[in-house]
């Protein structure tokens, strides 16, 4: 359902994957990370055993090709089902659209999901109102070459939410940014639900990579924990709130965690 792009920068050390969708808290489940194996986006008919089983194809060193091979013959839904894959090991994007991938509306014309693959980045949607959605995410894709990698696939997703995306709605996004070097993201931001997904996702983005120090500052100061901003006035307010909460916010390895996930590291 609705779009989406994995990405390569250009010296091939990091990559990223953002993806907006139709239904509420989904883009959990349609995107996928394994680290030095491959990243999958799952889409149509959203089913996580076809990533898990193109992961374990390409750890058995089956080429990408024969993978979608493997899948048409032992997937009986994948007419109905749009996936792209990063294979990390030789650096070569793959996507698959079912042919069944056709919805009716009587005030849309039948939209047939589409692909776009290029050396650094495949682009991937359906049920859109215009396929003006995917072109404009490359273009703004290769426009935005001097951004850091994150911030290009965002500028590529606003674009693709600007020519209005899914025709049903655009209920949920997330972004994902990696470096190879590590088994753990970079970043993680995830919108489960909110009517304009795109500029929530884009407004966390800005408030994390600005206020993320602030937050190892307060939580690691020195190795005896101690607190660097002893008056809360000093903090951004949504992090006060999130410290409030617990009595104590510098050893609850929770509260730490949760922290990482409002404000993900820049």
């Amino acid at each position: 359902m609705t779009f989406s792009i994995i990405a390569n920068n250009n010296n091939k050390t990091e990559f990223t994957v953002a993806i907006c969708l139709a239904i509420p808290f989904i883009e959990k489940y349609s995107t996928f990370i394994y680290p030095n194996i491959c990243a999958v986006t799952a889409q149509g008919k959203i089913d996580p055993s076809t990533a898990y089983t193109v992961r374990n194809l390409l750890i058995d060193s089956i080429p990408d090709s024969d993978i979608l091979t493997y899948l048409e013959k032992n997937d009986l839904s994948l007419h109905r089902k749009q996936h792209s894959f990063l294979n990390f090991k030789y650096q070569k994007f793959t996507a698959y659209t079912g042919n069944e991938l056709k919805f009716n509306r009587n005030d849309y014309s039948e939209i047939i999901g589409k692909t776009i693959i290029d050396e650094d980045f495949v682009i991937s949607g359906n049920c859109l109102v215009s396929l003006k959605t995917l072109y404009r995410m490359k273009e703004n894709f290769l426009s935005y070459s001097h951004l850091d990698l994150d911030l290009r696939i965002l500028e590529a997703l606003k674009a693709g939410n600007n020519t209005l995306g899914d025709y049903r709605c655009r209920q949920s996004a997330s972004l994902y940014y990696y470096k190879k070097t590590n088994e753990f993201p970079h970043r993680i931001i995830d919108v489960d639900e909110h009517t304009h997904s795109v500029e929530e996702l884009e407004r966390i983005f800005n408030y994390a990579t600005s206020n993320w120090q602030n937050v190892v500052n307060y939580c690691f100061y020195d190795m005896n924990f101690n607190r660097k901003f002893k008056n809360k006035n000093d903090f951004p307010k949504e992090v006060k709130i999130s410290v409030d909460k617990s009595s104590k916010p510098i050893n609850d390895r929770k509260l730490i965690l949760n922290l990482q996930r409002i404000l993900p590291f820049p």
